[in-house]
């Protein structure tokens, strides 16, 4: 297994203010919907996020872009990890996703090697110690934060 083989994009995470006008947006200038909308909070609720109990609440939009997930997403009013990067940075390319040969495990540490720094985003299951998923931040270095999933307990993607 080659040391951080990344085999392809499977996933852009954009942050919007308004996720209904974006999609829309999208769909209208360029063709690209149809969109599925869903209030994110419930899946997050019994997890452990950046060491603490529940705090993601968004709106998400998501549609099936040339083979890739495309989501946009919005902090609600009580989101904890969001709505900061919102008001600091504004709407923005948040997040890829991609495909790798490495195991989670190899993939963050590997991230972490890079950049020297622990992961924006942290999310693990109910017990506190299975990891679900992680943005490694890799802005410094590569100008992306890297969406990595524990495909044994993604919801997915």
């Amino acid at each position: 297994m080659s040391k951080g083989k990344l085999t392809k994009i499977v996933h852009l995470g954009i942050m919007v203010e308004d996720v209904y006008k974006a999609a829309e947006l999208y769909e209208r200038e360029y063709g690209i919907g149809p969109w599925k909308y869903e209030v994110v909070e419930k899946v997050f609720a019994n997890k452990i996020v950046n060491g603490r109990k529940g705090g993601i609440h968004m709106i998400t939009a998501v549609c099936d872009c040339l083979g890739i997930e495309l989501e946009l997403f919005a902090p609600k009013e009580n989101d904890e990890v969001f709505s900061d990067w919102l008001k600091l940075h504004g709407p923005m390319m948040h997040h890829i996703g991609f495909a790798s040969q490495e195991t989670f495990g190899e993939a963050l540490a590997h991230a972490r090697q890079i950049s020297g720094r622990k992961p924006y985003l942290d999310i693990k299951m109910e017990d506190g110690v299975t990891p679900m998923l992680a943005y490694a931040d890799l802005q410094k270095e590569m100008g992306i934060l890297m969406e990595i999933h524990n495909e044994e307990n993604s919801d997915g993607r």
